[in-house]
């Protein structure tokens, strides 16, 4: 049998909307203060650790160029977020592809239901 593959799309605005949630709720939980032990525990502010979505940010409110309400804001940016979170390959005919919307998730498992 052959695998079966979906593929999620949604609209900018959608993508848009989830990456400041992301940002803000991270910013919530305490990214400043996990950047900040990072430093501390002599991380440099190139380390592997501080590499991910929002820590770029982070480092730069750790000397407070940033405030804590402009943070996220920051975070949510595209030239921050949409490299990684936008899809970089080429459409493929052997994905089922279906957009994130009210109701996807009922299409989706009807197709997998209908596909074995």
């Amino acid at each position: 049998m052959d695998p079966i593959r979906v593929g999620l799309t949604a609209r900018l605005p959608v993508i848009d909307g989830r990456l400041e949630d992301r940002s803000r709720t991270q910013v919530e939980r305490g990214l400043v203060a996990e950047t900040e032990a990072a430093l501390s525990g002599r991380s440099s502010g190139h380390a592997p650790v501080l590499t991910g979505i929002g820590y770029a940010q982070a480092l730069a409110q750790h000397p407070r160029e940033l405030t804590m309400d402009e943070l996220p804001v920051a975070m949510a940016q595209p030239t921050v977020n949409t490299p990684a979170a936008a899809p970089m390959v080429a459409p493929d005919s052997r994905v089922r592809w279906f957009e994130i919307e009210r109701g996807s998730e009922a299409a989706i498992l009807n197709y997998l239901k209908e596909s074995i």
